[in-house]
């Protein structure tokens, strides 16, 4: 083989070692990542779950808020329609 050709095929040598070289290195941090992620699931596992209830939380006190709010405004609502109704039945129950 020519001289050329021999420093081509070392060259190829030396770039598959320092491509062999890199991806073990990947590996190992790859390998590391996933150990300190197992560490951290725990952790990230209880902070969703607290992320989740307070979500419900703010969501079930909205809808009790719109809920009282409703029956608020339909309760004044029929009160100002019947001015007198809610006194005249309270002197029907006293009455009876």
């Amino acid at each position: 083989m020519t001289r050329e050709l021999l420093s081509l095929q070392q060259l190829n040598g030396k770039i598959r070692e320092a491509d062999e070289e890199v991806g073990k290195k990947l590996t190992a941090v790859e390998t590391d990542v996933r150990t300190r992620f197992a560490e951290q699931r725990s952790t990230v596992d209880g902070l969703w779950l607290v992320r989740r209830s307070i979500t419900l939380g703010v969501i079930g006190a909205l809808l009790v808020a719109l809920f009282i709010t409703d029956v608020v405004s339909t309760v004044s609502q029929r009160a100002s329609e019947r001015p007198g109704l809610w006194l005249r039945q309270k002197t029907l129950h006293k009455a009876t």
